[in-house]
């Protein structure tokens, strides 16, 4: 049985962080986990890590980024049911040492077992759900298998959870809506970026140097940036597009046979595949302009990334970040590919626009979006 009881002082926490993978090329969830685990072990709490194993190189810039080398990993070289078993084994025997059992995400044959036997065990535990809950991310592929799981596997999770941790508002209304829960059952946590290196955005004109940065997957909808390529480039000729990102082979392909036919003689548009955190900084760095198209986002990380060296954002108006960018005026959004072109040749020849997110941006997100700040939250949701 895990026990409830802190084995550790009132303010130290011993933290178990479970999450199904740490493969920083994966985005979002693996992202979270690394810069709130360091954030957590700069406070001075303990954490560990349960995870499946990964190649040990992109294991190790998981470690550069999130300096913990308590790692647990369960071998994929195992079947799903064994690797749910032999995780539950090791969560059975070791659990009592945790104050807190903190889930990245459900619905998967990792976390969902975990939590489940954790909540059984009245374990205090903490359940992200990472946009898992959000009408878009249900509707995307599988709708009535993913509403069978949560009724059968994960409802009875979520509503024993100590606390429900969202991205937004918006994904707290959205898993109201799908869960049946009344929006205070959660509780907004927003993720936290780490903190950029000091950068000044070189001033001069606009070298139309447009940058998108993703998953490669259909729910990052950048068929429509590519798709809105060719009106851009006839009213900015110079302007070239990276995509940078990796995805399934088939899907990339069928991407950059996209690209070919938007642009066929003069190759504006380059793949160049996916970024450690160094060379993802150096992307943000060298563009002019930031354009996320995805239909849909639990939050919009690398929105809060480009704005932290500066970088202004063009994002589809669906995505839970949108209305905030807006306000501060450092982003505009669109709705369909051909507003998309529109709203990115008026940003690339908007030079106040550009400067203010030069000016303000980078001590916008140092305020809103601070490690520290998250680990303060954490802090206050593991009482």
């Amino acid at each position: 049985m895990i026990s409830n009881e802190a084995p550790g002082t009132s303010r130290t926490k011993n933290i178990l962080y479970v999450i199904a993978g740490v493969d920083l090329q994966q985005g979002g969830m693996a992202h979270n986990c690394a810069i709130n685990t360091r954030a957590l072990l700069a406070a001075g709490h303990k954490v560990t890590i349960l995870t499946l194993d990964l190649p040990d190189d992109r294991l190790a810039e998981f470690v550069r980024m999130s300096a913990c080398d308590t790692i647990v990993r369960m071998p994929r070289s195992l079947r799903r049911l064994d690797i749910s078993f032999a995780a539950w084994r090791w969560l059975s025997k070791h659990g009592g040492t945790f104050d807190v059992v903190h889930v990245a995400s459900l619905m998967n044959m990792f976390t969902s077992p975990l939590a489940r036997h954790a909540v059984a065990a009245r374990s205090k535990v903490v359940v992200v759900l990472s946009g898992m809950m959000a009408r878009g991310a249900i509707r995307h592929r599988s709708p009535l298998l993913k509403r069978a799981w949560i009724a059968l596997i994960d409802r009875p999770v979520l509503d024993r959870a100590h606390a429900v941790l969202v991205d937004s508002d918006e994904e707290a209304r959205e898993a109201g809506l799908v869960l049946g829960h009344a929006t205070d059952r959660f509780t907004v946590l927003a993720p936290a970026v780490c903190a950029s290196e000091p950068f000044v955005r070189p001033s001069g004109p606009c070298q139309a140097r447009v940058l998108a940065l993703s998953r490669l997957h259909p729910i990052k909808n950048l068929e429509a940036l590519i798709d809105a390529w060719p009106a851009i480039r006839h009213a900015i000729p110079d302007a070239r597009l990276t995509i940078a990102g990796d995805g399934a082979v088939d899907y990339r392909a069928a991407l950059m046979r996209r690209a070919q036919a938007a642009d066929p003689c003069e190759q504006s548009i380059t793949f160049v595949g996916w970024a450690d955190e160094q060379t993802r900084a150096e992307r943000f760095r060298d563009a002019d302009l930031y354009v996320l198209p995805s239909l849909y986002e639990s939050f919009g990380r690398t929105l809060i990334e480009a704005l932290a060296v500066g970088l202004p954002c063009i994002v589809n108006e669906k995505i839970n970040l949108a209305p905030r960018l807006v306000e501060w005026e450092l982003g505009r959004t669109f709705r369909g590919s051909g507003d998309l072109a529109t709203t990115v040749i008026e940003a690339l020849h908007d030079t106040a626009f550009r400067e203010r997110a030069a000016l303000e941006g980078a001590s916008r997100i140092a305020r809103e979006f601070s490690p520290a700040r998250a680990a303060a939250a954490l802090e206050a949701v593991y009482r």
